[in-house]
């Protein structure tokens, strides 16, 4: 499946923090043997079995000033650590707000059109090319109906979106119900078609308004509005 803008972000920024961790940790294992290397036996740098004092015979002021550098250059490494980390976390939840929130396309259209879902830079997750709902009808068992006609890329697919994929919107109502059951028959060849019921159940007495299909992994939402409910 493709990732959209903001999960991308995300990934990018935590591999990014792990790239940061691993250097951090390598550093701390090579800078002891280039010292050990670079010191050569002399005394202010070389460990007790290359001739040089060990920490337990240094002066009390050496060991002072010692720890002092080390401890100077290890809140220095984590500072950097920090803002990096930081960094990269602001940037990862930025892009999740985004590709959910006020950044994302919306593609409001009438119940019988058709849509194209754009192939770059993100293509559909589903591997569609088009999506139109046909017709959106309430039956004698309270249920709405929409039919919904899918086409595939050329590569195909194993199955339609779900009826977890679909919302129904109700007029005087910000919470959507989401569809219950869902009959897009598949599997769908490259370049074809298939057409099949999305099923919602709503609250008795409520006025469907729009079809929607929030795409959410690609950033764009798609809302199909409904002229009339048609029994």
């Amino acid at each position: 499946m493709a990732l959209g803008k903001g999960t991308a972000t995300a990934v990018l920024g935590a591999l990014a923090l792990g790239f940061s961790i691993v250097a951090v940790r390598l550093y701390f294992v090579v800078r002891p043997l280039v010292r050990t290397r670079r010191a050569g036996g002399a005394d202010h740098n070389a460990p007790a079995w290359f001739g040089g004092p060990s920490y337990q015979e240094l002066r009390p002021a050496d060991r002072l000033a010692m720890a002092g550098i080390r401890s100077g250059a290890v809140v220095s490494l984590v500072a950097v650590l920090g803002i990096i980390g930081a960094t990269m976390v602001s940037v990862a939840v930025a892009g999740f707000g985004g590709s959910q929130g006020s950044g994302e396309e919306t593609v409001t259209v009438r119940v019988g059109d058709r849509v194209s879902f754009p192939q770059t830079p993100f293509p559909d997750p589903f591997g569609l090319t088009t999506m139109r709902v046909i017709t959106v009808r309430s039956g004698p068992d309270a249920a709405t109906r929409a039919q919904v006609q899918v086409c595939a890329a050329s590569a195909g697919v194993a199955s339609g979106p779900g009826p977890g994929d679909f919302q129904l919107r109700l007029a005087g109502q910000a919470q959507p119900v989401t569809a219950t059951a869902g009959a897009i028959p598949g599997p769908i060849s490259g370049g074809q078609c298939a057409a099949g019921p999305i099923t919602f159940v709503a609250p008795a007495g409520s006025v469907p308004v729009s079809v929607v299909f929030p795409e959410l992994g690609a950033e764009r939402t798609y809302v199909w509005t409904i002229p009339e409910a048609r029994g």
